[in-house]
């Protein structure tokens, strides 16, 4: 045993007391969970009561004395400076556990109660205010939650831009103005693709798909791809989302439209990503902090990757058209694949994030980027920002909302006070095209692959290139080691140019 191994603190007690908070975020989950699939209406006031009281209970054993006392022999509190005598994985986790320390113990225990019944609240009357299409219900609610969130950027600190704050809590070590540096070339190139390719006539599917058929197809695609049911479920909820209770409890909804075939299919593909990366974690890091994603774009590009570079690839409609026609003869009936496939990568605007074409996708994030800086800086207030979305819409995308329901009230994000998130799915998107690239060069005959409906190579790798790391690497680290480039808009801009406008053949 060498003198380093002597002297340095052992992380056992570390390691020992952070299990029971991921443990405590696990029921967080749960109650989460229940709430948007399985809980009655009238139950929201009580799951606020809970949600508050356990989240006050997790806050104060993060900011304990106890907590404070294992801690310090790890890492000097004031600069954030790990022992030097750590191995690159344990300084890893002691730098991550002082950064999570560090966050929480700038927010008051009353604040975070506070914010865990406000945000319950305000979900539940954004989920009535979207079914009555009346978003001047939510307006009061998102109001708060702006007040709170400036209230905690103010706890967080920041050196440079407001916003700064919120984004590192999705997207570690990422600021305002590197985000500015890679959207604005980003924006650039997506108006100028869609002046290329947009609008044009889309293949007309029509009828009533059943969405019972619907639910099977959805599972037989999450088999195909390894998501394990004995460690995971489904559900449908009003936002599809997923949550994970532990390594062997992950679980994704979805949800159906009997006119579009495609928002249900594409939303269990898009869980389906995220689950598959939840399942295979490296359980020897569970309920640490090296036990989750190593940033949110990372998870999105995991989703992104199956529900777009895999679900709208020409060789997915080709192996998946036979399983149309059988379950859907009035629908699809003697349409080929290459319909499917212009059908699904049809180019055209809309006002629905999570059903745009992956041309006009990131406009719909910038959009909200640049609206959730003004939230922060405190420009703009929550009921004048309805008329703000829709000029936006209307300039950036040449689209009109017609309604709440499809405009403003859309997502779930900003009742669930996720403000800072978006800027996520966009990376998430850059991620994606970099893997998916990285991918086809490592696995033979991927394509062919995917017209066979075998996902398992994918799978398998990526498992062993971004899923079993888990947050062991920070996210720029990792993409680099996964495919040896660093983050740009430039592989996604030339994917584009590659498969766009070319919609009229499935190659």
């Amino acid at each position: 045993m060498s003198i380093t191994q002597l002297v340095r603190p052992s992380l056992d007690g570390l390691i020992q007391c952070i299990k029971p908070l991921g443990v405590l975020d696990s029921i967080a989950s749960v109650l989460g969970w229940d709430e948007e699939t399985w809980m009655p209406p009238n139950g929201i006031h009580r799951r606020s009561e809970q949600s508050a009281v356990l989240a006050q209970i997790t806050h104060e054993r993060w900011v304990s004395d106890e907590f404070r006392r294992v801690l310090s022999p790890h890492v000097d509190l004031n600069t954030g400076v790990v022992n030097p005598d750590y191995t690159p994985i344990e300084s890893r986790l002691v730098a991550e556990t002082y950064r999570q320390w560090r966050k929480k113990t700038a927010i008051p225990t009353a604040f975070a109660a506070r914010w865990a019944t406000l945000t319950s609240e305000a979900q539940h009357c954004w989920q009535t205010a979207r079914n009555q299409n009346d978003y001047a219900q939510f307006a009061p609610h998102l109001d708060k939650i702006v007040t709170a969130v400036r209230e905690k950027v103010q706890y967080l600190g920041y050196s440079d831009h407001p916003y700064d704050a919120l984004l590192d809590c999705f997207e570690p070590g990422m600021t305002t103005q590197r985000l500015t540096t890679i959207f604005d070339p980003l924006k650039q190139g997506i108006r100028q693709k869609l002046a290329q390719c947009s609008g044009g006539n889309r293949p007309y599917i029509s009828g009533v798909f059943d969405t019972n058929k619907q639910w099977d197809l959805g599972v037989m695609i999450l088999k195909k791809m390894g998501f394990d049911f004995n460690r995971g479920r489904q559900d449908q909820s009003a936002h599809p989302f997923t949550t994970t209770f532990g390594l062997n409890d992950v679980r994704i909804t979805t949800r159906f439209s009997d006119t579009d075939i495609l928002e249900g299919l594409s939303s269990t593909i898009h869980e389906g990503g995220h689950a598959l990366y939840e399942q295979g974690l490296d359980p020897q890091w569970a309920d640490t902090p090296l036990g989750s994603a190593c940033s949110l774009g990372i998870h999105e590009s995991q989703s992104r990757l199956w529900e777009v570079m895999v679900g709208r690839h020409a060789a997915f409609w080709q192996g998946i058209h036979p399983h149309m026609q059988s379950l859907f003869p009035n629908n699809v009936g003697s349409r080929d694949h290459s319909t499917l496939y212009r059908y699904v990568n049809h180019v055209s605007p809309g006002p629905i994030r999570v059903s745009a074409d992956e041309v006009s996708y990131n406009m719909h994030i910038l959009i909200r980027f640049e609206l959730e800086k003004q939230m922060v800086q405190g420009s703009i207030d929550a009921m004048a920002l309805r008329d703000l979305w829709n000029e936006y819409y209307y300039n950036e995308l040449g689209v009109r909302v017609c309604d709440d329901r499809t405009g403003i009230l859309q997502d779930v994000h900003w009742s669930a006070g996720l403000i800072g998130y978006f800027p996520t799915y966009a990376l998430g998107n850059l991620y994606s095209v970099m893997l998916f690239n990285a991918a086809k060069q490592a696995i033979p005959n991927l394509e062919t692959k995917i017209m066979a409906l075998d996902f398992l190579p994918l799978t398998r790798w990526l498992n062993q290139t971004i899923h079993r790391y888990g947050n062991v690497y920070a996210s720029e680290t990792l993409i680099q080691m996964a495919t040896g480039e660093s983050l740009s808009a430039s592989p996604f801009l030339n994917y584009l140019s590659d498969k766009y406008p070319i919609i009229d053949s499935p190659g």
